[in-house]
């Protein structure tokens, strides 16, 4: 039996005993050496002999050279910044084969030839940075007649540039509330120098407020008035440093809702809390616990009255005289104070009240007032001339008897 190859790039048979090249006279078998991936055939001939047998007819067989299965180890490469100009990267076929890479984002870095480093076994490439952002690089091995290509393998890592340093505190953002401003600001950067608080400033004055390490924090304020608000950092050096001053805000009154605001917090008076009132009666009420230098309104309901408004004192508290309405209806009322807490959430405080209608004084009728006045003077003096007429006469009577 003789075997050749009809595919010799595939895979070729082994030498013949006879040496002739391609061909072997073993009985059934033969070497087949696999050569690289595809499709090997081989043919099977019997020449015959001399004396008894004709050739025989020639019998081909194909079969698949499969390839050998690679994988690619990449490992993460690390953040990088912009001003390093460029970054290396490194991976590895387990065919130990070089590795190829491509850039998927080349507006933030850019990758030339690889260089196969001989030592490692592995292609390094450098990789240009262009841009901040996110680097993604795919690592692939195509491989060979004997390797099938490997999975790609992708890695993505940040593109960075450091914030430029802050001498003061920067970005400073005003949001106006109600009756209230918000504040925050970038911390400064300044070498060898340690930021201990800050206090931010409204302009105008004279509301403040200030934290250790928070970078924003909440003025009270008084609704309608225009703020600007400076930041001062506080350090532990010689200075202070102070910010420019921020954005301009309007902050806004206490809205009046239609019903009044659940709340245990009371309300109270200069004369305590009390219970009743009459038309036309100046009250002072008193609260407490509010934003400082901020706007709180005061409202009677059932039916929302206005009663004016106040701004609070450097302690969140205030005192205000009101008048009861003279044409409030009588009946059972509830007085309400409201704003902000410190912390810019709402707050209010409630006093119920049942008001009444004033005391009326007996009417006087008839003759006027004046009239009477002058007449009750007229019989006064008349008495004390009557008095004096009557000792005279008695005097005299006297002195005649003697």
């Amino acid at each position: 039996m003789e075997f050749t190859s009809a595919t010799p790039g595939v895979c070729e048979v082994a030498v013949p005993v006879t040496g002739k090249v391609g061909v072997t006279t073993a009985n059934t078998t033969a070497d087949v050496t696999l050569l690289q991936r595809g499709t090997c055939t081989i043919n099977a001939d019997q020449p015959g002999d001399d004396m008894v047998y004709l050739p025989a007819e020639r019998v081909v067989r194909s079969f698949e050279v499969l390839g050998v299965a690679q994988t690619i180890n990449f490992p993460q490469p690390p953040d990088a910044a912009l001003a390093a100009g460029t970054t290396t990267v490194a991976a590895t076929a387990s065919s130990g084969m070089p590795v190829t890479y491509t850039s998927a984002t080349p507006a933030v870095c850019t990758v030339p030839a690889p260089v196969l480093n001989a030592a490692a076994a592995s292609p390094v490439a450098a990789v240009t940075l262009r841009g901040a952002g996110v680097c993604t690089i795919h690592a692939d091995q195509t491989g060979s007649d004997t390797y099938l290509p490997a999975p790609r393998v992708s890695r993505s890592f940040n593109v960075t540039v450091p914030a430029a340093p802050v001498p003061n505190p920067g970005d400073i953002t005003a949001t106006a509330g109600v009756s209230s401003i918000t504040v925050s600001w970038q911390a400064p950067d300044v070498d060898g120098v340690t930021i201990t608080g800050y206090t931010a400033v409204a302009n105008p004055g004279p509301a403040t407020c200030t934290t250790t390490d928070a970078t924003t924090c909440v003025l009270g304020a008084t609704a309608g008035v225009k703020y600007t608000v400076t930041v001062i950092a506080h350090t532990d050096g010689d200075g202070d440093l102070e910010s420019d001053p921020s954005n301009e805000v309007t902050p806004i009154a206490p809205p009046v809702p239609t019903e009044p605001p659940a709340t245990s917090l009371v309300l109270t008076t200069d004369k305590g809390q009390i219970t009743t009132a009459t038309q036309g009666q100046e009250i002072t009420f008193i609260g407490t616990g509010f934003a400082a230098h901020s706007t709180v309104t005061i409202t009677m309901y059932s039916t929302p009255t206005s009663l004016g408004s106040v701004v609070t004192d450097a302690s969140g508290a205030f005192s205000k005289a009101v008048t009861i309405p003279t044409n409030l209806a009588t009946g059972t009322h509830t007085a309400v104070a409201q704003g902000v807490a410190p912390d810019g959430t709402a707050r209010a405080m409630a006093l119920a009240i049942t008001v009444a209608a004033p005391s009326s004084a007996l009417p006087v009728t008839g003759v006027a007032l004046t009239t009477l006045v002058l007449f009750a003077v007229a019989l006064t003096a008349g008495g004390v001339v009557l008095v004096r007429l009557g000792r005279r006469r008695r005097v005299a009577g006297t002195e005649s008897a003697a």
